[in-house]
This record gives structure tokens, sequence and C-alpha cells, in this order.
């Protein structure tokens, strides 16, 4: 049977929705009734007058009758509760000098909250979008002394680990790089990876067309473009591409002019490694012969009830008989110093770098949103003070407690339902346009979107932030006195010190807050200032790069890439408006991706001072590139065209790895070896050259070392020179003297008479990556002033309005003081004494939370610590001086009070 609560709560739906015919029901019945009773009355004899009064005494009132009907079917309460509803409404609209401010604070709370936690939800806390994905690993090397994960896996500790590991139910490898799709009139570069079979085993995601890669496709040849590769393509590249054609699977395509065959078609919103990953090439391991570079990221999926600890433990034990398996390996492994292997969630790798960053527009929202509810208590129960008239009439006509509570409770779901609708638009707003980062800044922005997490998460804060002001209304109305109420009294007997006391504690709660937005804003800004004004060491402006990759089956000899190389360079710069154009790399501020080792350098071991085993950045550049880059030639000579032929093997190192290697001594003519490079010859430093940063600006000067690159083809023209890196993937630089967009076009027309197969991709100016690299420092300091912002407004207002209150209501007292004698300049000295008691409160406190906030801080600063001094210090008269201007319009409004008026008033 239906529980008696729920066929009540049916009853009184039912007497809700049929509300106006169940009325008209009941008048007709006791029109029926009165109408019998009229007539029974007239055949005893009465006149008709007389008859309708007797009935109407006898019937005890009509309108009792329906009021005790409506409460007996179950809608009076439902139908007070739509009145209250439509009361506070109507009464909010009419007093907009109260409840836009309040609508407006918990907007821009909430709103925020909800953004930052939808953000943090997708990138943090959601799991990855994979079966199992919990289980899901990343296998890497760290060397004790290190903080991440940074030595990836070479194909000797793969075959390793997969041979005798028991933690894993798959395990694989893969390594990002870029591909040609050539044999088509336009050529394109993708984002590949290129992996073992087992990475889609344990990524466990089933292609939507055809199949993945198979463990028994072992003929698939180790090197790209070999003839018959198999790849697996993206939703978009089948649609973009290949018009979404039928017969794509089994479709044989070039790829740096090599034969591939697509087997499978993955479905649409797969990503992995990245977001723009459109093609999977599939590598298998040669386990006669395996590679030895350590630049493979290793990827697993953990067994049923195995932790990482576990699999962390089995591996360094297979790892202690590596050399006796695979030499190459384990000596490729230890030459950075003893490593140990390290097992991660795949979900904690992703978010790594960008986690500090969401904690901290996290926090910072927090505290927006308590300075929010701060002061929105605050304006309620300033309100609250005018409302207790209303009250002790409303308890002196019949209310009950109940009564009143729910009216109040009301008003505040309108409040803060409106703040919610705000909240809502400004959060969506906020995701739509991914919170002003680009979508490859932060893994997994991608995911982010308005979802129902979005709707129950500002549901849920409106309806709490309801809660919290209609509490705070109603324990600061029902302390009145009805009769000191209805006497005129309500503002002396409702008033008190506790009420003064909660209100001047909710305003240094808000000062306290906003100063330590202020100073960790203070500090992103001494940040971003240093970083803007970091010496790159290089001009950015008015350059073009551009990246020629050149396929291996069409340039498989050291002379194809060069002379490819020269003859684009050699047009390139005849046209109009170019200053220069070089070729080389890596480029400033650019991450590398697919690269081999970073190699190890050493000075000859005969040298005084010498040291050894120094990574380094390796570059590879053509003769006048530094001339184009601007970097300064601080030693020595720059290359020239013959050196790649020179038996001296001259190379140009930085002044930062120069310093590491030979301190302060003259490093021109010293010899370096490179260790892991394969047998290359030893070279004669011949130049020092300004340092440039790396991948990041925070990092500093890298230690690079500059290779030539093209040599003189007309005088050695069947030799290849013995350099590590030959010309088959270089950057091209094109500085000129217009604007660098225009120049794009004619580059890509000489690119195509030269080979129409060479795609041109992935153009950027050097201003442009400038910017990137300090964009995510840019944006969080823009969001950590704007909540500053948000909360010294607040909390400027906060203080006003207590102040001005406070004047207000000891008019009186002030008029008293005066007359007594009291100067105007005590008058003032004693209004202010109230509002810097709140600011002094505030900032104490405010520093104490600061040094948490600032904390958080540490990864993001450039050259700044997170508790400077002159910061705090800066930030905290900041706010004295604006409070106490904040203070001074109603300290001088009390100064000017008339006693006589006053005491008239009184």
């Amino acid at each position: 049977m239906m529980p008696i609560a729920l066929r009540r709560m049916m009853h009184a739906l039912r007497g809700l929705v049929s509300r106006d015919r169940l009325n008209r029901d009941l008048d007709d019945e006791m029109h029926f009734h009165l109408e019998m009773e009229v007539a029974q009355n007239i055949q005893r004899g009465m006149e008709p007058a007389e008859a309708r009064r007797t009935a109407l005494v006898a019937f005890g009132g009509v309108q009792r009758y329906k009021e005790q009907h409506r409460s007996e079917r179950g809608a009076r309460s439902i139908e007070r509760l739509g009145q209250d509803l439509r009361y506070g409404l109507r009464r909010l609209r009419r007093e907009r000098g109260f409840s836009i401010p309040v609508i407006a604070t918990l907007g821009f709370g909430i709103g925020a909250t909800v953004a930052v936690g939808v953000l943090a939800d997708a990138v943090l806390i959601r799991p990855l979008p994979y079966p199992n994905a919990s289980r899901i690993v990343a296998v890497g090397h760290r060397a004790p002394s290190a903080g991440a994960l940074e030595g990836g896996q070479s194909e000797g500790t793969y075959l390793h680990y997969l041979r005798g590991n028991h933690s894993f139910d798959a395990f694989g490898i893969y390594f990002e790089r870029d591909l040609s799709l050539t044999g088509e009139d336009n050529p394109a570069r993708v984002v590949s990876a290129l992996m073992t079979p087992s990475v889609f085993q344990v990524l466990g995601v089933n292609p939507a067309h055809g199949r993945y890669c198979a463990a028994d496709d072992d003929l698939v040849a180790r090197s790209v473009g070999a003839g018959n590769a198999l790849v697996v393509i993206s939703d978009a590249l089948w649609g973009s591409r290949y018009g979404r054609e039928p017969g794509v699977v089994g479709r044989r395509i070039e790829i740096n002019r090599g034969g591939a065959t697509i087997i499978g078609v993955m479905p649409p919103g797969f990503h992995f490694p990245r977001i723009d990953t459109e093609l999977w090439y599939c590598q298998p391991v040669d386990a006669a012969s395996p590679g030895s570079g350590t630049h493979q990221t290793g990827i697993a999926l953990l067994r049923s009830g195995t932790h990482a600890r576990d699999a962390e433990a089995d591996l360094q034990r297979l790892g202690a008989t590596l050399s006796e398996v695979y030499p190459a390996a384990a000596r490729e492994l230890e030459r950075g110093g003893p490593h140990r292997s390290v097992v991660t969630p795949l979900r904690d790798v992703l978010v790594r770098d960008v986690r500090p960053a969401l904690v901290l527009l996290g926090c910072t929202a927090a505290l927006v949103l308590l300075v929010a509810w701060a002061n929105a208590v605050n304006l309620v129960m300033v309100r609250s003070e005018t409302q207790g008239r209303q009250v002790a009439v409303e308890r002196a006509l019949g209310a009950t407690t109940a009564d009143v509570a729910q009216r109040l409770f009301c008003e505040s779901v309108v409040l803060a339902l409106a703040g919610g609708l705000v909240a809502w638009l400004i959060a969506s707003t906020a995701i739509s346009y991914r919170f002003g980062f680009a979508v490859g800044e932060i893994p997994r922005l991608h995911e982010v979107r308005v979802d129902r997490f979005a709707i129950v998460l500002t549901v849920g804060l409106a309806l709490f932030s309801a809660a919290l002001i209609g509490g705070a209304a109603f324990l600061r109305t029902r302390s009145a006195r009805v009769l000191s109420a209805l006497r005129g009294g309500v503002g002396r007997s409702t008033s008190g010190k506790q009420w003064r006391s909660t209100q001047r504690t909710l305003v240094a709660v808000q000062v306290s807050l906003a100063l330590a937005l202020l100073i960790a804003s203070g500090v992103m800004v001494q940040s971003y200032w240093k970083l803007a004004r970091f010496d790159l060491g290089f001009e950015p402006s008015s350059t073009l790069i551009v990246e020629l990759p050149l396929p291996f089956r069409g340039y498989p000899r050291y002379d194809d890439g060069a002379r490819f190389y020269d003859e684009t360079l050699l047009r390139i710069r005849s046209l109009p408006g170019v200053v220069s154009a070089e070729a080389g790399g890596p480029v400033p501020l650019v991450r590398v991706t697919g690269a081999g080792t970073t190699p190890m350098v050493a000075s000859d071991s005969t040298l005084p001072g010498g040291a050894s085993n120094i990574a380094v950045r390796p570059g590879v550049v053509t003769p006048g590139w530094f001339e184009a880059l601007r970097i300064p030639i601080i030693q020595g000579r720059t290359y020239q065209r013959g050196d790649l032929v020179s038996e001296e093997h001259p190379i140009v190192i930085s002044m930062a790895l120069a310093r590491a290697l030979f301190g302060e001594a003259d490093p021109l003519g010293r010899r370096l070896r490179v260790l892991n490079m394969g047998r290359m010859p030893r070279y004669t430093i011949v130049s020092v050259v300004g340092d440039v940063p790396g991948e990041r600006i925070p990092d500093g000067p890298v230690r690079a070392i500059y290779f030539p690159v093209l040599r003189d083809l007309a005088a050695t023209p069947d030799s290849a020179p013995q350099v590590p890196y030959w010309p088959r993937e270089l950057p091209v630089l094109v500085r000129g003297s217009v604007a660098p967009a225009t120049l794009l076009d004619p580059i890509r027309r000489i690119v195509g008479e030269i080979d129409p197969q060479v795609p041109v991709t992935n153009p950027r100016t050097l201003e442009d990556i400038v910017g990137a690299s300090t964009a995510r420092t840019r944006l969080t300091m823009l969001l950590l002033l704007a909540g500053a912002g948000v909360a010294l407004l607040l909390g400027v207002v906060g203080i006003y309005g207590v102040v001005s209150y406070a004047v207000s209501q000891r008019t009186p007292e002030i008029g008293i003081r005066m007359a007594l004698g009291a100067t105007p300049g005590a008058v003032n000295a004693m209004v202010l004494k109230e509002g810097v008691t709140m600011t002094v409160t505030g900032i104490l406190a405010g520093i104490v939370v600061a040094l948490g906030v600032t904390r958080l801080l540490r990864g993001l600063l450039y050259e700044v610590s997170p508790t400077d001094p002159l910061t705090f210090i800066a930030m905290a008269v900041l706010l004295s001086g604006i409070a106490l201007a904040a203070c001074m319009a109603p300290a001088r409004r009390a100064s000017r009070i008339d006693p006589v008026q006053a005491l008239r008033a009184e």
C-alpha cells in the first residue's frame, strides 16, 4: 500500500493543481446547504430575510468552513509557500538597492566557483575516457634526486620488462612524431604516434572501422616509410582528408613517400596521446637488435588488484638484471646517473604540470565565494534592522515563528536563485570560451563542458546560499519585541552589541581574504613582469618560422637533403622584403617532440678543470643562423660553409655550457667528446655564442651545442660529412622587413616548385612563440587580479556599509556628545576608529591566509619568492589606504551632524 505521507502529498498536489475546480465545487456545496437551511426556515414561517440571517448564524461562518476544508485537503501549505515566494519577489523588486548587490555578489562568487570546479573535475578528477582507466599507468625511470618522470623507455628496457614482469596485463611503448602524408596533390603533416601494437591493448578502445595493430603484426618494418607499414587514422583525419569514404580501410597511402595501409579508423572523440594526434603508426620492436635510446614513453595496464608500488618493485627487480640481457640499454639508462623504475597513474602524469595552477585557481574561487557569502550575509543583517517592525506586527497579528521563517527563507531562495542564474551565465560563458586557454595548453581541456555536474554544483551552492542568508535574516529578526516594536523602538531593541560584533567580524573576514588574494596577485604580477623583461638572447620581431619535413625515401642521402635546403633558402632570400633566411633548430622556446636521447658531452680529459657528463640541448644550424636570430657571438667566429668537411670538426657552444665545462677558462680551441651519439669525432670549439632559453623561460639559459648542417656541395659533391644530424626536418627561419604573414604564400610557392611532395607546415612567428611561453603565467595573473579586485571591492563596500550604518544608529549619541562639547575632529576620530579596527584585524588575519595561499604559487613564480616581504607590505598598505578612504565619507558625515536635529529626532 502507498505510505500515508506519500498519499497526503499526492492529495495536496491534486488539490493544488485542481484548486479552481475544487473551490467552485466547494462554493456550490456550501451554497446548496445554505439554501436548504433558508428554505426550511421559510417553511417554519420566517420571513425570507430573517430565514437567511438565521441560517447564516446557525451555519457558523461560511469562510471558516472553506478554510478548514482547504487545510484538510493539504493544499493550504503549498498555497502559502507560493504566496510567500511571490511576496518575496515583489519586495525584492521594489528594494533594488538591496537585491541587486546581493544577487551580483552571489552570482560572481558562485559563478567563479562553478567554472573552476567544472574545470578541475574534467582535468584533475574525472577518469580518463578509456576502459579500466584507473589501471592505466605510465612506466618510466627517475634519478633518485629528481622529482618528476624524466627517463623514458628504450627498446631494450621494454623487451626486458615485457618478458619478465608479473604486474601488467599489457605493456607498450610509443613516441610522438609528425609524419608527412605524401603521394597526393596536397601533402600534409599530421601529428602521429609511433607505437608497439600493445599500446591499443592497454587503452582498450576498439576502432570504429577495421582493426588496430595486433600483436602478430611483427612483419611491420621498424622504420617509417619502409613500404609495408600498418596505420590507424583518427575519425577527424578520415573526414578531412578522405571524405569519409567507406572503403578507406585497406587503402594504400604514402607516409614520408613510403607505402602504408590503413587498417582502422578510431571512433570520434578518441584522443591519444594528444588531442591533435591523427595517425597511429604500428611499429613493433625488433627483438634481435633493439634500440637503446631512452626517448619512448612506456604505458601499461596493471593487473587487477596490483598497486603501482608493487609494479615498481617488480620492475626494480628486473632492472638489476638488465645489464646481463641488454648491456647497451643498461649503459644508456645509467649514463645520467643511477635510475630506478617509476610507475605513475597516467592521469597524474598528464596533469602534473597544470595541477598547481588549477589548485591555485580553485583556492582563488573558494576565497571569492567566501567573501561573497560574508558580504551577502552582512547586507542581509543590515536590512534585517528595518524588518524588525514588520516581523513584530506579523507576530502581533498571530503569525507563528514558522510563518516568519518561511517568509524570510522564501525571500532568500528568490535572491539565491537569481544569483544562481547570474552564476550560470558567468560559468557557462567561461566554460564555452575555455577560460581563455588554447586547447593544447591544458591537458583534457577539450573534455570541459557544461554538464550535469555543473548544474548540480550551481543549484547546490545557490540553495546553500539561500539557507545561509535566510538563516542570518531569521536569527537577526527573531529577537524583535512586539510591544517595543509597535511603540517605535525597534532599532534599540534589536541592534545589540552582539550583532554589531558579528557584522564587524564578517567585514574583517572579507578584508583578510581580499588581502590574501591581493598578495597572491601581487607576486604573480612581479613574476610576469620579470618574465616579460627576461633577456631572451635573440630578437623575435619580424621573423617567420616554418617547417619543411623531407620524407626519408625521397631524400635518403645527406646530399639530397642539403641540396633541397640550399636551393630553398637561396630562393627565399631572393624574395622582396626578406632580410635573411636560414635553417636550423631547435628554435628557442619550442618544445621538441620525438627527439632522441639527450646528448652528454665531456671535455678532453687532459684539460685542467674540465668537466664531464654534461647534458646538453643539441642544435643543428646553417652558417647564418645566429645572425638571423640576432644571437651575439661572444668569442670566436661563426660557421663557414667548409666547416663540415674540416678535419678539426668545429663546434659552437653556448655561454652556459662553456661555464659548466671550463669555468672562467678560455674555451676556444678546446676539444669535446659526444658520449652517446654513436662514433662521433672529437670536436673543436671555435665559437661561444650568447645564451637562449630552452623550452621554458623559467628554466633559464640552456646548455646548448650547435652542429653545422650544410656544406659546400660544389667542393665535395659525393661525400657525406660526419655529423649527428642530417638535413631532413629543419625549421626554416625567415626574417623580413615586411609583415611575416605576407611571406608565407611565396614560400609555399617556392617549395611547391622545388618538390610538390614537401609540405610547408606549422607556420608561426617568433613573437607568437614568445607570447605563448608566458601565456599561462599571464592568464593566471589576470584571474588572480580579477578575484582580488572583486574581493577588494566587496571588502571596501562592507567596511563602508558597517561604518555608515553605525553612524546612522549612533546619530542620537553623536548629537549628545556634540551638544556636550565634543569637537568634529573627535567625532571623526571616533568613527574612523571602528573602520580602522576592522581593517587592522582583517589585515593581520589576511597575512596568515596569504602565507598559505602563496605557497601554492611556488611552482608558477619566476625569480620571486612566494613570501616576498615587499609585496606583503605594499598590499597591506594599499588595502589600508583604500579602507581608510571608505571610512572617510561616513566619518565626515558624522562630524557634520546638527546636535539639535539629532536630539529632536530622538
